[in-house]
């Protein structure tokens, strides 16, 4: 990481000494076309050195994980599937229950254990494991290097527990009803295709249509019809370097995976940002940057409900401001209800559900409270920040997959006196994060990571 260092020395100082000249160019009270120029091309070259920073660290942060990874290549349906990364992979799903014959051959049986552990554990399925990847960091028990960090990340690194409600909630409200139209069917939370679309896909026509539909939202131009063909390949590999980030684009969209997920997820806001970007002052990356990091591009399960994180030490403190005793309630109930954060106690994706209902058997109100939900990860609690007045209307909205979760967002951001540090061309992901995620927010590296999403989604 030293070169990243070097880059964040160069930032501060040409940073500084926007600051300074700033100053001094103002001293007559104006400043001049000559030195608005001079000011542009340093706020150029901090945008410049800024990006840098950001593909560095995602950079170092792949070859990190590639280090620590155990499989050196990609296992199941479509992947290189060597035989010592197939016999570990075999190893560890029987150890989540599966009951494999660990010989090292990839066949149907093993790919059908991939994507039932998928299911369970992570709320979707492609039927293959990538080093590094989501499905790699819930089998080994390691950390995923995908940017779908919603289910994963430390308590205190979601949606700010420390945020304050405002006076104007009642005109978010009203905004926020109005931007809650239905959305369409090709955008909807469960929206499927029955098999794989692109490259080496089984290309069914009905589903290559809805592949097309869902690219054109991202300015292509592809004829909208069932016809397979090299222009919708290489559309798709367009979208996943850019979109996903990926470094090795297969031009396939699998039925459950994370194209298609980000297709979807991704999808339902386009149509948004112009609007908000122009009515809060921030670029349209910005918002992206933020889908991507706390929900992978997508805030939804296959099923169609809102991803959620139970967070038992906030249950805690909710059940005290509603006259319960969390101590008296916590018997039998440890893994929902606890005094301080604790990432063990997570279940991981579909699950978190079950943990969810337990805890509405406690105190429903409490349990709303105590969730992040969907696209943004806002906690329940901070209904009021957001233009709700109770987190019922809140949770509701949260569920339907239209422009009312950014809206929500963008209010969360405003209310909190964030907006200041995503506006311009010199931005302050640090005290973003730290105020939308939490003083733990350095731990996992999110300022660095919105940093890193925001600069690819600046070039789309």
């Amino acid at each position: 990481m030293a070169n990243v260092e070097k880059l964040q020395q160069l930032l501060g100082k040409y940073q500084d000494q926007l600051k300074t000249l700033k100053e001094l160019f103002m001293a007559d009270g104006k400043i001049d076309d000559k030195e608005q120029a001079t000011l542009t091309q340093i706020e150029e070259l901090i945008s410049s050195i800024g990006a840098s920073i950001g593909s560095a660290v995602e950079g170092a942060s792949a070859a990190a994980a590639a280090s620590v990874s155990s499989i050196s290549g990609s296992v199941g349906k479509g992947g290189d599937n060597k035989l010592e990364d197939v016999k570990l992979v075999q190893e560890l799903l029987n150890k989540k229950g599966q009951n494999l014959t660990v010989d090292g051959d990839c066949g149907g049986k093993t790919i059908a254990a991939i994507e039932a552990f998928q299911q369970s554990e992570l709320g979707w399925k492609d039927g293959r494991i990538d080093p590094g990847g989501k499905s790699w960091g819930a089998l080994s028990g390691g950390t995923s290097t995908s940017t779908n960090e919603a289910t994963t990340e430390e308590a205190d690194d979601t949606s700010s527990e420390d945020a304050s409600s405002t006076d104007d909630s009642s005109s978010a409200s009203s905004d926020a009803a109005a931007a809650s139209g239905e959305v369409e069917e090709a955008l909807a939370a469960n929206s499927k295709i029955a098999a794989s679309v692109g490259a080496g896909g089984k290309n069914q026509a009905e589903d290559v249509l809805r592949v097309k539909q869902l690219l054109n939202k991202f300015g292509h131009k592809l004829t909208e019809d069932g016809n397979a063909d090299a222009a919708l390949t290489a559309a798709i590999k367009d979208f996943q370097t850019k979109y996903r980030g990926s470094s090795k684009p297969d031009g396939r969209v699998d039925a459950g995976g994370r194209t298609w997920g980000s297709l979807l997820g991704m999808g339902r806001i386009q149509g948004h940002l112009e609007a908000l970007s122009k009515q809060y002052g921030v670029e349209p990356a910005v918002i992206m940057a933020i889908q991507t990091v706390e929900s992978g591009g997508n805030g939804f399960f296959s099923d169609g409900r809102p991803k959620i994180l139970f967070e038992g030490h906030i249950f805690w403190k909710e059940l005290k401001k509603a006259g319960k005793d969390p101590n008296a309630l916590r018997s039998g109930n440890e893994n929902i209800i606890y005094p301080k954060w604790d990432s063990s106690q997570y279940s991981g994706g579909t699950k978190e559900y079950d943990r969810l209902a337990r805890a509405e058997k406690i105190h429903k109100e409490a349990a709303y409270k105590a969730t992040s939900w969907g696209e943004f990860q806002i906690m329940g609690f901070n209904h009021s920040t957001v233009g709700y007045s109770d987190v019922f209307s809140f949770v509701e909205a949260m569920k339907v997959p239209n422009g009312a979760s950014l809206k929500a967002v963008m209010e969360f951001v405003k209310n909190n006196n964030l907006l200041r540090h995503v506006q311009g061309s010199s931005k302050d992901w640090a005290s973003f994060a730290r105020g939308y995620n939490g003083p733990g927010y350095a731990k996992n590296q999110y300022d660095k990571k919105l940093a890193s999403a925001f600069a690819r989604f600046q070039n789309v």
